[in-house]
């Protein structure tokens, strides 16, 4: 099995950029200034299973307009696509919780978004993905609790990388720090249990559509 951490101790020339870059800052990495999503994955991990896992921090939350979080099943091509997990304003309009997919076409969709809880500062993101027959299962964990869970039975991504997403919002930047993840069971990240639903996990919306 294929897993990687990175502290960011040593900068950001661990990663690869799908999508614009990664720039490093004091206790962590963010995103290039001035570019709209930067996307990276590990460059040393590729998934060899069909359960991938990564999770990362979040140590500086941007304001409205911004992202952060985590992605699995993510492919080498220079997109945004992937599965990802953490807080997107543009899926929810705050910094709720959310897992959301961009496909390699380019096309976004928010999957599923919880009703009541945002993220906050240091907040440890950790998204699995877990293939059942011809579907995915995805499971967001916010330190250590399991808080969002979709099943993605159309369009099915299939990469093999792990990685991160963050964008800068009006207010603020993005930074990410202790990533770690890759094939599931490799690593620490696999310690948060394998659950079910329950009166952790809500919203469960229709998934939000844009090009």
């Amino acid at each position: 099995m294929a897993y990687g951490t990175d502290d960011f101790a040593a900068g950001v020339g661990g990663w690869t950029g799908k999508r614009n870059g990664l720039t490093a800052f004091s206790g962590g990495a963010g995103g290039d200034a001035g570019a709209d999503d930067s996307v990276a994955y590990l460059t040393a991990v590729t998934c060899a299973t069909q359960t991938q896992v990564a999770k990362v921090k979040c140590v500086a939350t941007p304001a409205a307009g911004g992202c952060c979080g985590v992605g699995v099943r993510l492919t080498t091509a220079a997109t945004r696509g992937g599965y990802w997990g953490g807080h997107d304003w543009a899926s929810a309009g705050a910094a709720l919780l959310t897992i959301w997919k961009w496909t390699e076409a380019g096309v976004w969709s928010s999957l599923i978004i919880h009703g009541s809880i945002n993220a906050a500062l240091n907040d440890v993101f950790a998204l699995r993905a877990t293939v059942n027959g011809a579907s995915v299962d995805l499971e967001l964990f916010v330190n250590d609790v399991s808080r969002l869970t979709w099943t993605d039975a159309t369009g099915v991504l299939a990469g093999t990388r792990v990685g991160i997403i963050v964008q800068h919002g009006t207010g603020g930047v993005a930074v990410v720090d202790d990533f770690e993840g890759g094939d599931f069971g490799g690593g620490s990240v696999d310690d948060p249990p394998i659950s079910t639903l329950s009166a952790n996990i809500k919203t469960n919306r229709n998934p939000v559509l844009r090009r």
